[in-house]
């Protein structure tokens, strides 16, 4: 972080300048990465997501969007993003306001127990949901479940993968 500051009982944090576009913009350019930039990028994003957690904070909101190229044409240079679902502890710092997010996230990107409703807030188990789903992004392209609301992406869930997921 450049800086961090206050404004209304808020934290503020002010990131580096990240010339390269968003791993959005690589995966919308290019399609899927191959295994190798896949795992660079998985990489540094666990090293900071695991620095994060030894701290008890959780992004909250883990997406292709969120992810920053610091340089242009160097993928071994990601900066972590958007702060604004962060959990501490279980307390809510940031907040949401996108039309597509629930509480603590964007909803594809959501582990079953957030869109279900029997977790009100991301933890860190749900953060490594997230970080599987821009896995699969990352190496096929495209998302692993569909759909538009937070039902239809559980009911994708279930269709495909076996494991229980009450609602």
């Amino acid at each position: 972080a450049v800086d961090v500051f206050i404004i209304d009982d808020r934290p503020c944090i002010v990131l580096e300048l990240c010339k390269g576009g968003s791993l959005l913009d690589e995966v919308m350019q290019f399609g899927a990465l191959d295994s190798i930039r896949s795992r660079v990028v998985l990489e540094q994003l666990c090293d900071a997501l695991a620095y994060l957690h030894s701290l008890d904070i959780v992004h909250g909101d883990i997406k292709l969007e969120n992810i920053m190229f610091k340089d242009v044409d160097r993928i071994d240079s990601l900066k972590l993003v958007d702060f604004g679902s962060v959990e501490i502890q279980g307390k809510a710092v940031g907040h949401s306001n996108t039309l597509t997010s629930c509480f603590g996230g964007t909803l594809p990107y959501q582990a079953p127990e957030i869109l279900s409703g029997d977790q009100s807030y991301p933890t860190k188990a749900s953060e490594c949901w997230s970080v599987g789903i821009l896995m699969y992004i990352l190496l096929i392209g495209d998302f692993p479940f569909s759909g538009e609301t937070a039902e239809e992406i559980l009911q994708s869930i279930r269709q495909q993968v076996d494991v229980v997921v009450d609602s």
